[in-house]
């Protein structure tokens, strides 16, 4: 990952965790990893073994919500590494920061459906050390609604897309075109130590790649079940499915390895401080 951007994904855990010990009303950070050994790559025949490292860090202010996730990919010798010594190792990481209707309305939202209205801003850098090597950067603009429902939590965003990366195989970097991304996430306790959880996203078309290839429309599918196994601050661990259609926009029906399309089960397990 190049210095200028460790040095701002560690600028924002700094910030963000001395804003916990200030201001924050609620917060949850952990330290996790996640295993699986069915991984897809597009343009990429294999099956891929990947432990993905992650930090993740969610809290709120008298403002709003911040939410800040890092994963840390190392594949195994069937997705290769630039100089095809080890396998590939990826970083990607996302920062939103959220301001709420609720806190700087003078009439909060009272109804039975909607709970509060976000302003949502979002910023994402990756970094991956193989022969593309890919640096996307992207920027997400938009609005997140917080649903009601028994218990748990429930939202739905829908936000405009800007990005660009680099391909280290035709040596330049380019801009996508602009796109809407519309997502939906959840989280519901099954019991007092189990819960659900997971995100459902769809990004339309983003023109043409690298290559001068049409992209397509993007969905991702996660959903874990998460047991505590210690103190609700502590250990636990579950299982979780992955789905990717048209992974990173790649057109899957042009795709002879069809490794753009990915359906993955994985163990995880963290810590949460």
């Amino acid at each position: 990952m190049k210095s200028r951007n460790k040095g701002f994904f560690y600028f924002t855990i700094i910030a963000l965790l001395s804003n916990d010990l200030k201001a924050a009303n609620w917060s949850d950070t952990s330290a996790g990893v996640r295993w699986g050994s069915i991984f897809r790559e597009p343009y990429n025949p294999h099956k891929i073994s990947k432990t993905i490292l992650n930090f993740t860090h969610v809290s709120q202010d008298d403002y709003g919500r911040n939410f800040l996730l890092m994963d840390y990919y190392i594949s195994d010798m069937d997705d290769p590494s630039k100089d095809n010594a080890t396998g590939a190792e990826e970083f990607y990481g996302l920062y939103r920061r959220t301001l709420s209707y609720n806190a700087l309305a003078k009439e909060p939202i009272n109804n039975n459906l909607i709970k509060d209205i976000h302003l949502s801003s979002r910023m994402d850098v990756g970094y991956e050390n193989t022969h593309l090597s890919p640096r996307p950067f992207k920027v997400r603009l938009g609005g997140v609604v917080d649903l009601k429902i028994p218990k748990g939590h429930l939202e739905w965003g829908l936000e405009g897309v800007y990005q660009k990366s680099y391909n280290g195989i035709t040596n330049r970097h380019f801009e996508f075109e602009p796109t809407l991304v519309t997502w939906t996430s959840w989280s519901y306790p099954i019991t007092k130590k189990s819960q659900i959880n997971g995100i459902l996203e769809y990004m339309g078309a983003i023109g043409e790649d690298g290559f001068g290839n049409e992209t397509k429309p993007l969905t991702i599918l996660r959903a874990n079940y998460i047991y505590d196994i210690g103190q609700p601050k502590g250990f636990k661990v579950g299982v979780g499915y992955e789905q990717f259609n048209n992974k990173y926009s790649s057109n899957n029906a042009i795709d002879p390895t069809k490794g753009s399309d990915q359906k993955a089960f994985v163990l995880l397990g963290s810590y949460h401080f």
